[in-house]
């Protein structure tokens, strides 16, 4: 996958990931060009010492399997912390989520500016919405991943489901206001055919995108890429 970070500012940054089909931590490298060297030397990010995706992989695959409650709850503990932005959180209703959110609160207690708790349901779309989308990105080559990740964002009672064309390809475009501070929302457009992501903006509504992060993404051997080093 190689995708490009953009910021109000003009800044960009680009990175190169080469996500494993076990998933464990992925290759990494600024540029595709860079891929081969780490795959040789077997520097995985965070050197494979965690399953990196893979709760929030089988998570998707089995978003299809029991209650439409016990499959989103599934989603929402994949992975507690997965890094995309704080959230401020609010009491659970279930010991795995309120293990969940114990981490999260002590993760972020001391970081940006204070606002009021969410509410439990914005609290577990958020949670749900972050765990697909890691999910999405490094599980795209299966078509379970995708089928499951796409149910489950829509199950969200704060995600909007809307159409478009990106680059000449007809997208689905899904947008998630599931966030503090309020107002806050961010969009995913992925290609309506494949279920592929290509694109992610961050934003408030009516303003200029705090990030845009665009996305393409093939399907590749870890051992053709170290070749063409």
């Amino acid at each position: 996958m190689l995708r490009r970070q953009v910021y109000p500012n003009g800044s960009k940054i680009d990175g190169a990931d080469l996500y494993l089909d076990n998933y464990y931590y992925y290759y990494y490298s600024p540029t595709l060009a860079g891929l081969p060297a780490a795959i040789r030397e077997g520097e995985t990010v965070n050197n494979g010492a965690s399953d990196a995706q893979a709760p929030d992989i089988a998570a998707a695959e089995q978003a299809f399997d029991g209650p439409i409650d016990q499959v989103r709850q599934r989603m929402a503990i994949a992975d507690p912390n997965p890094g995309v932005k704080p959230k401020m959180i609010a009491p659970a209703t279930s010991a795995p989520m309120a293990r969940a959110l114990k981490q999260r609160i002590l993760r972020h207690k001391e970081t940006g500016p204070q606002y009021p708790p969410a509410s439990p349901e914005i609290l577990e779309g958020g949670m749900i919405w972050d765990n697909c989308i890691d999910a999405l990105l490094a599980g795209t080559g299966n078509p379970d991943v995708r089928a499951g990740g796409l149910h489950l964002l829509g199950t969200i009672p704060q995600v909007s489901v809307g159409q478009g064309t990106l680059n000449g390809q007809p997208t689905l475009v899904l947008i998630a206001s599931v966030f503090v501070p309020p107002g806050y929302q961010e969009e995913l457009i992925v290609n309506a055919s494949t279920g592929v992501p290509m694109e992610m903006v961050g934003d408030v509504s009516g303003q200029q995108p705090t990030v845009t992060v665009t996305y393409e993404i093939t399907r590749v051997t870890a051992a053709a890429i170290e070749a063409e080093g």
